[in-house]
């Protein structure tokens, strides 16, 4: 896939604005993953998620083993600006439940004069290995009544997201992502208890 395909990120995007809509609702990205044919170091679905989320006004960061390569190949892509988690519109976690929890604590939430600077934060631990998977309740605007999900990881960033959305309209919106393409929302309205 060339960067230039803006029929393949407008369709990602149409899937993104779909499952923020709609919480807990799986959207897949395969299809589109398939028409990546860029030779980069990183998953076919966050490079996908970058272009189609990134440009040269917005700002990101990563928590992985391999961020300083991961950056910038997404900056070199994108024309985005790599800056510090704390300060950046977009914050990638990969590489399992340490890198998640740090990306989601350290993840601004905006200001009650600016809320929408609240910083989304793209996880990959949906297919983590040899995890336990652990049941959530949904609860907010987009779900009727109540909507129940399986997440494949130990979820201690769960409780830092929870604290960093308690003052509405502040706080941080993730998006989980797993190797298959399945991407599932979480914006700041939506409640998540423990089942």
């Amino acid at each position: 896939m060339t960067t230039d395909r803006t029929h393949t990120r407008q369709r990602v995007f149409r899937k993104l604005v779909k499952a923020h809509s709609f919480p807990g609702a799986m959207e897949s990205i395969s299809c589109e993953m398939n028409e990546i044919d860029l030779d980069l170091p990183i998953p076919a679905q966050i490079v996908l998620l970058a272009i189609t989320l990134l440009d040269a006004e917005s700002s990101f960061a990563f928590f992985s083993p391999d961020a300083e390569r991961y950056e910038k190949c997404i900056s070199q892509l994108t024309y985005a600006k790599v800056v510090s988690a704390s300060m950046a519109d977009f914050v990638f976690a990969l590489g399992g439940e340490e890198y998640t929890s740090l990306a989601v604590d350290v993840a601004k939430v905006g200001t009650l004069s600016d809320p929408h600077f609240g910083a989304t934060v793209i996880i990959n631990t949906l297919d983590e290995r040899g995890a336990s998977e652990t049941s959530w309740e949904l609860s907010g605007p987009g779900i009727r009544e109540k909507k129940e999900i399986n997440i494949v990881d130990n979820c201690t960033w769960v409780g830092l997201r929870n604290k960093k959305n308690q003052e509405f309209p502040l706080g941080i919106d993730i998006i989980l992502v797993n190797s298959l393409g399945g991407i599932l929302a979480l914006p700041r309205t939506t409640r998540m208890r423990v089942v």
